[in-house]
């Protein structure tokens, strides 16, 4: 054991957990040589390391993100684009700088577009142009404030159902509310107006 001990120099003692020194790995040395590749970085992991990465603007240093952030504001400030107006929106809602009560707005607005999104959507499956279906709420518009104003008006509301373009439109898309009430009142056939 003292033959050990001389030949590593000194007070070392080679045994279990304690290996010799000239096969120690040195300092600043890995005893991995062919180790297990660093994994490349996914696409969020570049993204968030270029974001938050500093710049100085004007002896002033932020992270990349603030100066996007910056440079969205005073460019949507400035020119007032719709699509600028947009994305800024969307980012403050991201990240919770929009009053509740704007929220609420947004909400209602959002819901209302999509309301008439999906109606547009049927109207295409079913093969209806959405300017006859204007034409239809027109007339039904008009037929009630004609009743409304008018007790003695079946003569003319008669008049008009008999019009071609009505006739046409009523083929297509059925017909209106106060025709509907008005036929089964009166209990008359379907072929005769």
């Amino acid at each position: 054991m003292t033959d050990r001990r001389k030949s590593m120099g000194g007070d070392y003692e080679v045994g279990y957990a304690k290996p010799p020194r000239h096969s120690q790995f040195m300092p600043g040395q890995s005893g991995n040589k062919g180790r297990r590749k660093k994994r490349p970085e996914t696409q969020a992991e570049i993204i968030a390391r270029v974001r938050d990465e500093p710049v100085t603007v004007n002896g002033r240093t932020m992270t990349k993100f603030e100066l996007a952030v910056h440079a969205t504001m005073n460019q949507t400030i400035k020119g007032g684009k719709p699509r600028d107006l947009k994305l800024l929106f969307d980012l403050l809602d991201q990240h919770g700088a929009m009053p509740e009560v704007d929220r609420a707005a947004e909400a209602r607005e959002g819901a209302d577009l999509a309301i008439r999104k999906i109606f547009t959507a049927f109207d295409r499956l079913d093969g209806r142009d959405p300017a006859d279906g204007d034409a239809v709420k027109r007339l039904e518009a008009e037929e009630l404030q004609l009743v409304l104003d008018c007790p003695h008006c079946s003569e003319i509301l008669r008049g008009r159902w008999k019009d071609p373009a009505y006739v046409a439109l009523a083929k297509r898309y059925g017909l209106t509310g106060l025709h509907h009430l008005v036929r089964e009142t009166k209990k008359e056939p379907p072929g005769k107006d």
